[in-house]
C-alpha cells in the first residue's frame, strides 16, 4: 500500500522541479525578448516571443496539474483526518460499551447471587423445622396419657393397644406435617422466585434501556462527525473550484492580445499603414507583449 504513495510523491516532486525549471527558463526568455526588442531585432524577438508563449502555456498547464494534485492530496488528507477521528471515536465507544457491559454483568451476577442466598436461607429454615416446628395434636397427647395410665394400673394389654394407636396417630400426624411443610415450602419458594424474577427482569429492562441510550448516543456522535466531514469536504471543494477558476482566468489574462503586422502586397515589408523606418504595429505588439511578459514574470517569481 505504501509503494503507490511513494511513487505518486516522487511524481509530484518531479513535476515541481520541472515547473521551477520552466519558470527560470521563462524569466530568461522574457529577458531575451526584451533585449531583442530594445535592439530593434524584431524578427528574432517575434520568434522567441512565440516560443515564450508556448512555454507560458506549458507552465500554466503544469501548474493546473500541480494544483489538481494538491487538491486531490487535500481531499485525501481531509478524508484521512476524519478516518482517524472516526477510528478514535469508535475506540472510545468500544471502551465505553465494554465497561458498560462489564458493570451490567456485575449487577446481574450480584442480584443472582443474592437470590440464590435467599433461596438457600428459606430452604435451611424449612430443613430446621423453624416454620413452624412439629407439634403433636391434643388427641395424640391424650392417647399417650391414657397409655401411661394403663401402664400404672398394670393393665398392660390396654396400655399396648393405646401405645400402638398413639404410634399410628403420630406417624399420620408427622406425615401430614411433612406434607404441609413441603406445601408451605413450595408456596414460599414459588412466591420468592416470582418476586426475584420480577426484580431480575426489572434490572434487565433497565440495562436494555441504558444499552439502547448508549447506542443512540454513539450513533448521534457518528452522525455529527460525518456531517462535519461532508460540510468541510463541500467547503474545501468549493474553494478548490474557485482556485481552479482563478488559475484558468490567469491563463486567459496572460494570452496574447495583438495582431501580427501585415505585410504589404509589394512584399517589401510593411503595409502603407506602417513604414519600415517606423514599424508602429510591431512596436505596439512588442510593447503590449512586454507588459504582459512583465506581469506574467512577476506572477511566477
Amino acid at each position: 500500500m505504501e509503494e503507490p504513495k511513494e511513487k505518486e510523491s516522487g511524481n509530484v516532486e518531479q513535476k515541481s522541479s520541472k515547473i521551477e525549471t520552466l519558470r527560470e527558463q521563462i524569466k530568461e526568455k522574457t529577458a531575451m525578448v526584451d533585449q531583442l526588442a530594445d535592439e530593434s531585432r524584431y524578427e528574432e524577438a517575434e520568434r522567441h516571443n512565440r516560443e515564450l508563449m508556448k512555454m507560458e502555456k506549458q507552465l500554466l498547464e503544469l501548474e493546473k496539474i500541480e494544483l489538481a494534485q494538491q487538491h486531490k492530496a487535500e481531499i485525501e488528507e481531509l478524508g484521512h483526518r476524519f478516518e482517524v477521528m472516526k477510528a478514535s471515536l469508535e475506540q472510545e465507544w468500544s471502551e465505553k460499551i465494554s465497561q458498560f457491559e462489564k458493570e451490567s454483568q456485575e449487577q446481574l451476577d450480584t442480584m443472582k447471587e443474592l437470590h440464590a442466598n435467599q433461596i438457600k436461607e428459606v430452604e435451611e429454615q424449612f430443613e430446621a423445622r423453624e416454620c413452624p416446628p412439629f407439634k403433636e395434636s391434643m388427641e395424640l397427647v391424650t392417647l399417650r396419657a391414657t397409655e401411661k395410665d394403663f401402664a400404672r394400673m398394670r393393665r398392660f394389654q390396654e396400655a399396648q393397644r393405646a401405645k400402638l394407636a398413639a404410634d399410628s396417630m403420630l406417624q399420620v400426624e408427622r406425615d401430614r406435617y411433612e406434607r404441609d411443610l413441603q406445601s408451605r415450602k413450595k408456596r414460599r419458594l414459588d412466591a420468592l422466585r416470582e418476586e426475584q424474577k420480577k426484580e431480575l427482569n426489572g434490572l434487565i429492562k433497565r440495562i436494555e434501556r441504558q444499552r439502547k441510550d448508549e447506542t443512540m448516543r454513539k450513533t448521534d456522535e457518528e452522525a455529527i462527525l460525518d456531517k462535519r466531514y461532508h460540510e468541510q469536504l463541500k467547503q474545501r471543494r468549493s474553494q478548490q473550484k474557485q482556485e481552479m477558476i482563478q488559475k484558468s482566468n490567469q491563463a486567459l489574462l496572460s494570452a496574447p492580445n495583438y495582431s501580427s503586422p501585415r505585410l504589404s502586397s509589394s512584399g517589401y515589408g510593411y503595409s502603407s499603414s506602417s513604414s519600415p523606418s517606423s514599424p508602429s504595429s510591431s512596436n505596439s505588439f512588442l510593447s503590449s507583449s512586454m507588459k504582459r511578459r512583465s506581469a506574467v514574470s512577476s506572477t511566477y517569481s
